[in-house]
């Protein structure tokens, strides 16, 4: 064993240099999409189009409570046209059996 072998083997090599805030930052944002993995690629592709999704099942919800609030206020009103006809009728033709 050369004397550089057993230097190497009572100091290990030092342990690479802390990262600085400059990689931390990178960490937290996914590079661009040309250094991404095909693998990574395909998970933010299907990221996007679950966000995609979702919101347009928000959209679609809201619209479904608005026309179920539709048909409820309609609902509603034909109810009290019933009413007003009911009572309307035998007050414009008493002669006739039905209105």
């Amino acid at each position: 064993m050369t004397s550089q072998q057993q230097q190497q083997q009572q100091h290990p090599p030092p342990p690479p240099p802390a990262q600085h805030a400059h990689h931390a930052h990178h960490a937290q944002h996914p590079p661009p999409l040309a250094q991404l993995s095909d693998a990574q690629h395909e998970e933010n592709m299907y990221h996007t189009k679950y966000r995609d999704l979702k919101r347009h099942t928000k959209e679609i919800e809201q619209d479904n409570e608005k026309v179920s609030l539709q048909i409820l206020q309609t609902k509603h009103n034909i109810q009290r046209l019933r009413l007003e006809r009911a009572c309307v009728c035998p007050c414009l033709a008493p002669s006739r059996m039905h209105c």
